[in-house]
Formats: C-alpha cells, sequence, structure tokens
C-alpha cells in the first residue's frame, strides 16, 4: 500500500534497528506513529516487509523480501500491461467507430467539366541526334553478348529513331500545340580513325561513314518533313571530337578542322531553299538559342572530364556550366558525347548514343543503356515539362 506522505529522514533505518533490538512489541499503528507519524498506520508493516520481514515469525526473512518483491513486481507488471490492453482497446474502438461511420458515408460527387480539347498554348519539342558512330563495329563476342553493331543496325536504328520521335511528339500535341522543332545534331557520326584501332575494326573509312551518317540524316529530316506537321525545324549544330583530322582536339580552329562540320554544312545547303528548315552552325563550341524568351545551350561534351569518381559526371558537369552561365547565363542545357541518357543536373540533359555499348563502355566499366536518344519538351508557359528517352529499337 502507498504511503500518504514522504518517510521522514533516517526513519525506516530507526524502525529496523528498534526492531531488530527489541522485536515488534507494539502494533503496527503504534510503530507508524513513533517513527512516520504522518505516513499512515500501515507505513511500518510495510516498510518492514520491503526488508525482508516475515510478519508472521517476526523475523526478518529473505525468502519473505524476495517473495515480497516478485509479488510487488508481477503487480507492476500487471498494471502497465492493463494500461497497454486499455490503449489498444481504446485504439480498436476509434478503429470500429471511424469504419462505421466510412460505410454510412454517402460520397459528395464534385462536378468536373469535359476535358477541353482546344489548345490554347504552344511548345517546343526538342530532340538529340548525336553518338551514331555509323561505322564502328560492334560484335557480340566482345562484350558478353550485350549489343550487336554494324552499318545495317545503324540503319533500322535510325529509321526507328525517326518513327518514335514523332510518335513521342504526337502523344504531347493532346494537350498543347507543338509547330516547331529542335533538333540538336551533336556530333560524333563516325568513331573514325583517330585511334589506330578504327582502321582495323571499323566498317567504312571515316569519308564513307560520313556519306552513310548524311543520307541517314537526310532521310530522317525529310520523314520529319513529311509526317512531322511541324511549321519550323531549327538544326543546331555541335561537333563531336571523333570527326577531327588532328591528333588532338583544337580549340581556336576545330570548326575548319573537323569533317562533321563540313557535312552538317552539306545538310544546311541541301534544305537551303526549304523556307521550314533552318540550321545554325557556329565556329564556337559552344552554340545558343532563344526559346520563349530563355536561353538555350547546346555542346557536344568532349569538354566535360571526369575521372570515374563516385560523383561522376555531375561535379564537372557543375563546374563547366557555372563558369558558362557566368558569361552567358543559359536556362538549359544539351549535352552529347558520354552514350548515356540521362539528366546529371537539373538544368542539363544528357543525350544516349545510336550505337549503345561497346568495348570500350565494357572495358570502362560504363552501364549498359540500350540505343536511344533525348526528347524534351519546352512549354512556353511552364518551362521545361517532358523529358522522356526516344528508343531505337
Amino acid at each position: 500500500m502507498a504511503t500518504p506522505n514522504k518517510s521522514p529522514e533516517g526513519a525506516i533505518e530507526k524502525l529496523i534497528a528498534y526492531i531488530k533490538k527489541y522485536g515488534k512489541n507494539m502494533s503496527w499503528t503504534e510503530l507508524s506513529k513513533k517513527f512516520a507519524p504522518n505516513c499512515g498506520g500501515d507505513w511500518s508493516r510495510d516498510i518492514l516487509r520491503k526488508k525482508g520481514f516475515n510478519t508472521a515469525t517476526n523475523q526478518f526473512d529473505v525468502e519473505n523480501r524476495v517473495e515480497f518483491t516478485k509479488h510487488t513486481d508481477n503487480i507492476r507488471r500487471k498494471e502497465k500491461e492493463s494500461k497497454q490492453l486499455t490503449r489498444k482497446i481504446i485504439e480498436l474502438e476509434s478503429e470500429v467507430e471511424f469504419i462505421t461511420d466510412f460505410k454510412q458515408h454517402s460520397p459528395k460527387s464534385f462536378i468536373i467539366h469535359k476535358p477541353n480539347a482546344t489548345r490554347n498554348h504552344e511548345a517546343t519539342a526538342a530532340i538529340q541526334w548525336s553518338d551514331w558512330h555509323v561505322d564502328e563495329v560492334v560484335k557480340p563476342s566482345t562484350i558478353s553478348g550485350f549489343n550487336e553493331y554494324n552499318p545495317t543496325i545503324a540503319e533500322n536504328r535510325a529509321k526507328k529513331l525517326f518513327e518514335n520521335t514523332i510518335k513521342l511528339v504526337n502523344t504531347q500535341r493532346a494537350g498543347v500545340i507543338i509547330k516547331k522543332l529542335i533538333i540538336h545534331l551533336g556530333g560524333d557520326l563516325v568513331t573514325g580513325w583517330i585511334h589506330p584501332e578504327g582502321m582495323q575494326t571499323n566498317s567504312m573509312t571515316p569519308q564513307e561513314g560520313l556519306f552513310f551518317a548524311y543520307d541517314l540524316h537526310v532521310s530522317g529530316i525529310d520523314y520529319i518533313l513529311k509526317y512531322g506537321d511541324f511549321d519550323e525545324i531549327w538544326l543546331v549544330i555541335s561537333r563531336g571530337n571523333h570527326g577531327r583530322v588532328t591528333p588532338k582536339m583544337q580549340y581556336g580552329n576545330d570548326y575548319s578542322t573537323n569533317n562533321e562540320n563540313i557535312t552538317y554544312k552539306m545538310l544546311a545547303n541541301h534544305y537551303k531553299t526549304n523556307p521550314k528548315i533552318h540550321f545554325k552552325i557556329d565556329d564556337s563550341e559552344l552554340a545558343y538559342m532563344e526559346v520563349y524568351g530563355k536561353t538555350l545551350r547546346f555542346f557536344h561534351g568532349w569538354q566535360i572530364k571526369f575521372g570515374g569518381g563516385i560523383g561522376g559526371l555531375t561535379i564537372p558537369l557543375y563546374k563547366s556550366l557555372h563558369r558558362w552561365n557566368a558569361n552567358t547565363p543559359t536556362f538549359y542545357n544539351f549535352m552529347c558525347d558520354k552514350h548515356s541518357y540521362s539528366n546529371p543536373t537539373p538544368d542539363c540533359v544528357l543525350n544516349g548514343s545510336l550505337i549503345g555499348f561497346n568495348a570500350y563502355a565494357l572495358s570502362h566499366g560504363f552501364s549498359n543503356q540500350p540505343p536511344m536518344q533525348s526528347f524534351t519538351l519546352i512549354d512556353s508557359k511552364r518551362g521545361i515539362t517532358i523529358k522522356a528517352p526516344i528508343f531505337c529499337e
């Protein structure tokens, strides 16, 4: 039994000493009044029980103390279990009440108008064609069967790219007007002979490869003109690093030492009389374009170097974008080169490749990604709204 007041200082020790010397020679009430007058008549009995005093023999008994402790612990455990069960009952009652109310609830019907078929604003579609490497041969046996590539497969993948581009644009036209298309021609049309291996394994010379890539591009642009229903098509050019004729990339004159630049100028000349087609071919390695008052940056990506660390491409890309933005602040960036479709930073899309996984990727521990290119939708009201791959198989 709990005592109403705290035991006076030293009262317990004095009580025990008295009992050991004189025994229990008075009632429990008298003992309580003697040593703790404000703690109630049962105070002395309860204290001595806790200290192992056997009230039957009036002796201190260890076994009795143990039993009393067990009894006390058992009471506390049951009180705790009782509280837990009480809380559980309250929770269950609340759940039963909620379910009952839910069953009795009649749903309110909100008025939702029929979808408005009128599209009252526009968007611009932006796609990337890069890293086709049409002259390179990938044998399945050299990359554990992950991929195969040759000119025939390159042609088939390019055709699928053109078809899926139109399909993807048309799915977005359900909600927005899309009459303008940007095609980022991002370079690396061929693998070329910048490494001796290319001379030994490629299916054709770099010049033959560029003519083959040129024919594929003409076929693709003609297909989009025929089925794309665009009023305006802009082709923004970025030279890759594989089309160069110099041992290393050069900075001040790379536009004149890269055969891809000639190929793209041939394309521009081919469509010079078409009023829907516009080419943007700059000498600079960075190309810029304004869309809905926002500046877009286009570049191949050979400029971004990373050593395969945990942060991957993101950290060096952040650094380069930050430095370029100091001169020309840019809303969004389109990059190629790394053969891996992704969004390494919030303001940059990284294009995939047509060639897909090859021996170089396997040797350097890169992940296997199916051949794909990128699709981005630039909404006139909301900015970048859709980022999606264009599958090429």
